[in-house]
């Protein structure tokens, strides 16, 4: 009987055993599938996160074809797309320089790079233009499309830069007299400029030849500038560098070469460039 009792209990302390040890098997599996899923999980969040792309792109859908005018000119700066044609920096230029003691022209080396426009573009996509020269003196203009003697330049002192209506300003340039003077209506208060016409004349041999140079029926709070007059080609004449813009938010430079003038002309405008502001 009591042997009986002994195998009772060992039977039944086997079994109890044998189910705690396959519960804890049981829990050690859980405990190991959830580890692995919670490493799954970790490793397919690392995988799908997204990079951002830093990688800078240019721009160049708006770049203009080359003007189609024989001489063409440009300033040095910043500009936008859509204002500096492709291929510039691969022609022959020539740079109106300004130091302490004067001007002078020489061929330059121009360098267009594209830039970060801050009106325009986003932080990835860049789309601006900065224009630069080799020379370290100011850059005043940039000419191609024609062939200027490299030296010195005579240059016409400007007592003022903008003329307005019914004033007048004369220089003298190879004996010969010339007069710039323009005519229009300005507002006494607020000195706004209409009906604005630039002329230029010279008197020889006692005949007066005159030209008009600029026509502007409205201004928008700016003004017609003679940036600057001086024998650019080198004919014993004036040439002048006039911003023709009637929009504060326009700079308009235009070259106006003598030697490139008809008989009827003093001198010929030949090329503009137009940059915005904003």
């Amino acid at each position: 009987m009591q042997t009986g009792i002994s195998y009772c209990f060992l039977l039944g302390w086997l079994l109890c055993s044998c189910s705690e040890t396959k519960s804890n098997h049981n829990q050690s599996i859980q405990d190991t599938a959830a580890v692995l899923l919670q490493q799954d999980s970790t490793s397919v969040f690392t995988t799908t996160a997204l990079v951002e792309d830093t990688t800078v792109r240019f721009d160049m859908s708006e770049v203009p074809s080359e003007p189609d005018t024989k001489i063409k000119i440009l300033e040095i700066g910043n500009f936008h797309n859509n204002e500096v044609w492709k291929g510039a920096d691969n022609k022959q230029w020539y740079g109106l320089f300004q130091t302490t003691t004067g001007y002078y022209v020489k061929k330059t080396i121009v360098q267009v790079k594209t830039v970060y426009d801050a009106l325009l573009d986003t932080k990835y996509v860049w789309s601006g233009k900065q224009v630069s020269v080799s020379d370290k003196d100011t850059c005043l203009l940039l000419i191609t499309g024609i062939s200027l003697p490299e030296r010195n330049i005579d240059t016409v002192v400007m007592s003022q830069k903008t003329i307005w209506p019914s004033e007048k300003i004369s220089f003298t340039v190879d004996s010969i007299t010339y007069t710039l003077r323009a005519t229009g209506k300005r507002q006494k208060i607020s000195n706004e400029v209409s009906d604005y016409r630039l002329y230029i004349s010279i008197i020889k041999d006692g005949v007066e030849k005159q030209q008009l140079l600029v026509v502007h029926d409205v201004f928008d709070d700016t003004m017609t500038v003679v940036m600057w007059v001086g024998d650019l080609d080198g004919d014993y004449k004036p040439d002048a560098i006039i911003d023709v813009s009637n929009h504060y938010n326009n700079h308009r430079p235009a070259l106006f070469l003598s030697g490139e003038a008809s008989e009827k002309e003093i001198m010929k405008k030949v090329a503009e460039f137009s940059q915005l502001g904003c």
